[in-house]
């Protein structure tokens, strides 16, 4: 049970009373969702009870952040805001902006605008009564702004300036009188600074990678022909011979069959000789990694051994059958020919025994193996 609690401690969540939004979110800094909540309710001037219906999820994205506003149960998908920055406050606020116009189109896009992040010199934060031209929390009495024309709406009273009277200067008792100066107003006091609305994050659909195309399949034809050194199938070791073989290859994998002769090979014994050839041939099941193939194989055959110059000679038919496993490289020439070179391994599961004087005077090595040197042609 502690395995399954562990991933839920390490995700701090803000949940919210019932009917507002909720935050997820696991970047230091982030303000609660208290604070989200009364941005959706000052966008839309009034308690956005419905909110709830939706959730935002803070995620970081270096070197910035990210935000999915999803309904509230949802588990994927939604609408993504990125920003560059580590401002979670701004980009707060724009997801509580994109949660208002989808309750309340039109009021969130008229007269309401989303307030600045706290922190600026000189603006209040959030739930502070005194942003100008927006409505505070609720039972807060509504600040003034400038004069806009929207009925109902309170004009601001300006100080009318005070004119300056300069004193007349003394009548000298010659002459005549000097004019007055005009009187000129006072300079206008200069206009609020207003900070500048910031500009919306870029908002990014996720949409799901495209499908990878499935792998095409390439069939090859390959035959070939090659010389055999085999090791523990005659007396005389090793034997030579001839191989010719077929492979069909799709993709990464192929299957191989072999035809194999070796001819018979007489080897001197105490008390006489003994001679024994093998025709057969073998199957190869392999995996190939470019020029390189790993192969399991088998091979059998049809073996004859003959006792000579002893004193009971005998003739003896007997079935060879091993199996084990075949590495081989091939080397391409071009788009046609090749040259491969093969090495193999066999443990006989049937062998032949040639007996004289009831004496087993010679039989198939329990393990051998052979050395195969060919070339090859693509058909296919």
């Amino acid at each position: 049970m502690r395995a399954h609690l562990l991933p839920v401690l390490l995700l701090p969540v803000a949940v919210c009373a019932a009917g507002q939004v909720t935050l997820r979110t696991s970047v230091e800094g982030c303000p609660s969702a208290a604070v989200l909540q009364a941005d959706v309710d000052r966008i839309l001037a009034r308690p956005a009870t419905e909110a709830g219906r939706y959730e935002v999820v803070v995620e970081d994205a270096a070197p910035g952040l990210s935000a999915w506003v999803r309904r509230a149960g949802q588990t994927t998908g939604g609408r993504r805001i990125t920003t560059q920055t580590r401002d979670c406050r701004s980009l707060l606020g724009a997801a509580a902006l994109h949660i208002a116009v989808a309750l309340d189109p039109e009021r969130a896009m008229g007269v309401h605008a989303l307030p600045p992040p706290p922190g600026d010199p000189g603006v209040p934060g959030p739930g502070d009564p005194g942003i100008p031209g927006l409505p505070g929390p609720p039972g807060a009495a509504p600040q003034p702004g400038p004069a806009t024309g929207l009925p109902g709406e309170a004009r601001e009273a300006k100080p009318r300036p005070r004119r300056k009277r300069q004193p007349k200067p003394a009548a000298k008792p010659v002459a005549q009188p000097l004019e007055e100066p005009p009187i000129e107003d006072e300079p206008p006091p200069p206009p609020p600074r207003r900070r500048p609305r910031p500009e919306p994050a870029v908002v990014e659909v996720a949409e799901p990678p495209p499908p990878t195309p499935p792998r095409p399949l390439v069939t090859t034809l390959h035959v070939g022909a090659a010389g055999v050194a085999w090791l523990g199938a005659t007396p005389s070791q090793p034997a030579f011979g001839p191989a010719l073989d077929i492979e069909l290859q799709l993709n990464d994998f192929s299957f191989a069959v072999e035809g194999r002769y070796l001819p018979a090979v007489e080897a001197d014994l105490t008390g006489g000789r003994v001679a024994a050839g093998l025709v057969g041939g073998a199957t190869a099941l392999c995996w190939h990694l470019g020029g390189t193939s790993v192969c399991a194989a088998t091979a059998a055959g049809y073996q004859r051994g003959e006792g000579a110059g002893f004193a009971d000679n005998r003739t003896v038919d007997g079935l060879y059958v091993g199996v084990g496993g075949r590495a081989r490289y091939a080397f391409a020439l071009d788009d046609v020919w090749r040259v491969t070179v093969a090495g193999e391994l066999l443990g006989a599961v049937a062998r032949m025994r040639l007996l004289v004087d009831d004496e087993v005077a010679w039989e198939t090595a329990r393990l051998g193996g052979a050395v195969l040197f060919g070339v090859g042609a693509r058909l296919l």
